[in-house]
């Protein structure tokens, strides 16, 4: 059990390192295609990426509670 949790998280953060890497690749090429929207755009997107990556992260901490808590009532 240890094992699979291990090879999970180790995938979820190399995920989330590659999905960071994207965002922010995509950031950098809006700001040099539009100059005059950067501040907003920044803004927007920090907020999206912030919501986005609280519901992810609640999302799956909560399946491992949901099945710990069956696994208690047995």
């Amino acid at each position: 059990m240890a094992g699979k949790f291990i090879r999970f998280l180790n995938t979820f953060l190399l995920t989330t390192i590659c999905k960071l890497f994207l965002y922010i690749v995509v950031m950098i090429a809006y700001v040099f295609a539009n100059r005059q929207d950067v501040i907003p755009f920044m803004l927007d997107f920090f907020f999206l990426y912030l919501s986005y990556t609280i519901f992810e992260v609640v999302a799956i901490i909560g399946k491992p509670l949901k099945h710990t808590a069956k696994d208690t009532d047995e």
